[in-house]
């Protein structure tokens, strides 16, 4: 039986893979949600994002004790998805130009399997653009490998709108996320460091010496 049998072929669900990103996620989300129908949240946050942006999700998945795997993590979303298409993003990301009905109507005929979009950094597009498989047909294939994931089969095509602008966080901001780090109670980053891939984890994210 097609696993997309009772699906809505024609709906697109956003899935967010949600960080500690309080400052950006709202943001994020009221520019990227015309594209969508639905939105599925991942959340792996601690520092209250999620309150912030619950009332935009049609699922919020809690990350609970699920190691860091970023593939297991959107594999998860697909697996929750009621359509036959999923949009994944992430708080550092905006979307420039792009139509979402010539998207829908693309969507709605295409044979592939998943589609690239193209992403450039800012302020300074240094070593860009690169082109991220964002769009993905639900039931038809997976994310593997835990960093720097990639989704299989690769039957990608490209769409040349919309452009994902990657946006590089200034060092004040980098503090001010290492700020509220060390605002968290002592028990709950006791909890949250318990496995050395998240302690890396962290390091990477914040950018400061967080004593870890």
């Amino acid at each position: 039986m097609d696993k997309l049998q009772g699906r809505n072929r024609k709906i697109i669900t956003g899935c967010l893979i949600l960080g500690n990103d309080k400052r950006w996620v709202e943001e994020c989300i009221l520019n990227h949600k015309k594209f969508f129908d639905k939105l599925i949240i991942f959340d792996g946050s601690i520092d209250g994002s999620i309150d912030i942006v619950r009332k935009y999700a049609n699922k919020v998945i809690p990350q609970g004790d699920m190691e860091i795997d970023f593939s297991a993590f959107k594999n998860k979303c697909l697996e929750e998805c009621d359509t036959e298409w999923a949009w994944f993003f992430h708080c550092a990301e905006r979307l420039s130009l792009g139509e979402p009905d010539v998207i829908r109507a693309v969507l709605s005929i295409t044979t592939a399997n998943a589609y690239k979009l193209a992403r450039v950094n800012e302020p300074n597009g240094a070593d860009y653009p690169d082109y991220q498989t964002n769009i993905v047909r639900v039931g038809r294939g997976k994310y593997i490998r835990k960093l720097h994931e990639i989704y299989i089969p690769q039957t990608e095509q490209i769409f040349k709108e919309p452009v994902i602008r990657h946006l590089i966080r200034p060092k004040e901001e980098l503090k001010l996320r290492d700020k509220r780090w060390m605002e968290i109670d002592p028990e709950t980053q006791r909890r949250h460091l318990s496995r050395p891939e998240i302690k890396q984890r962290i390091k990477d994210e914040y950018g400061g010496n967080n004593g870890i």
